[in-house]
């Protein structure tokens, strides 16, 4: 699986859409790769997180309320390795602390090494078990299958079925979180519109009174 082209994560647009439920919220977001910024002179691909009204069942048109900048990434595709800063913490399975790069996913380990720590939940890290090719969301990605705590698959690119910084499907109980959707494109090939939309014309005449007002 060395052999396949490395796929990164960096994209220009693409969108990982997280869906998250919870006995008390429904949570919907996305977290999407949109320009490019510098730091300590190394290039990093920015990393918005937009938070989308809540809706079901989880399927677009996903009505985004807000937009921000949440980290940024870059792709050391020699090594096959994923490097991530994050300004702000992540509920859904980051690990890491912020303000600091630190490695997100490292796709040439061998079986028997540890992964990453990023994504690992306390003393229960991640051993690669195995790797293989997998067809995942329109491309031949090269996989990791690790054991540990939890066992899960890890898609170059992706992340794993838990998103670009999920650990595993389950945050407490029945309590469960999930990438729905990968996407690239522009928001709203992605499904994705503006909670500011202008209204369509009525054809109804509207009269105010009095005119001019002061309140």
């Amino acid at each position: 699986s060395f052999a396949q082209p490395y796929q990164p994560v960096g994209i220009e647009n693409a969108h990982w859409f997280m869906f998250a439920t919870t006995s008390s919220i429904l949570d919907l977001h996305a977290f999407v790769v949109r320009g490019d910024t510098m730091i300590n002179t190394i290039t990093y691909k920015k990393l918005y997180y937009q938070d989308f009204a809540n809706q079901w069942p989880f399927e677009p048109p996903y009505l985004i309320e807000e937009e921000h900048l949440w980290g940024v990434v870059r792709d050391d595709s020699l090594n096959r390795r994923v490097y991530v800063i994050a300004f702000e913490p992540y509920a859904y399975g980051y690990h890491c602390p912020v303000d600091e790069e630190q490695l997100l996913f490292d796709f040439s380990i061998l079986p028997g090494d540890s992964t990453a720590h990023c994504q690992t939940v306390g003393d229960y890290p991640w051993i690669l078990d195995s790797t293989y090719v997998s067809y995942k969301y329109s491309a031949n990605r090269r996989t990791l299958f690790t054991v540990g705590w939890l066992s899960t698959e890890i898609y170059e690119g992706i992340g794993s079925d838990n998103g670009l910084f999920g650990t595993s499907y389950q945050i407490q109980g029945d309590d469960e979180y999930w990438l729905a959707e990968y996407c690239i494109g522009p928001d709203e090939d992605c499904g994705i519109i503006s909670g500011v939309r202008d209204a369509p014309e009525s054809g109804v005449e509207v009269s105010i009174f009095p005119n001019p007002a002061h309140d």
